[in-house]
């Protein structure tokens, strides 16, 4: 068997036990693994299930340093999506500030 079927087949009997899984990587015969075990039925449930089991993992140091790394170099190389991002980071910033500033009821 060959070592990607292999590494599909182990990935597979970890879903059962981790329905909501994300494992990106390499090979040893260096080709890129990449599997997300969603168990929601329907698209819109899966990203927010994998969102949420991401946000959770951000609180690890290592871990979010991996993603803020990823996310930049990602932006830089792509500025439609980089503009995108920039758009949400201002709208958080404005939410923040409507926030801080809000009257208590």
């Amino acid at each position: 068997m060959d070592l990607q079927k292999e590494l599909n087949l182990l990935m597979q009997k970890v879903g059962k036990i981790c329905p909501t899984l994300i494992f990106i990587g390499k090979t040893t015969d260096k080709h890129g693994a990449l599997m997300m075990g969603l168990p929601e039925e329907d698209d819109e449930k899966r990203k927010i299930d994998l969102c949420a089991a991401i946000a959770m993992m951000m609180e690890q140091q290592a871990f979010r340093e991996i993603i803020f790394s990823a996310v930049s170099w990602f932006m830089q190389e792509n500025p439609k999506y980089r503009d995108a991002m920039q758009e949400a980071l201002n709208k958080l910033k404005e939410l923040d500030e409507h926030q801080r500033t809000a009257e208590p009821e």
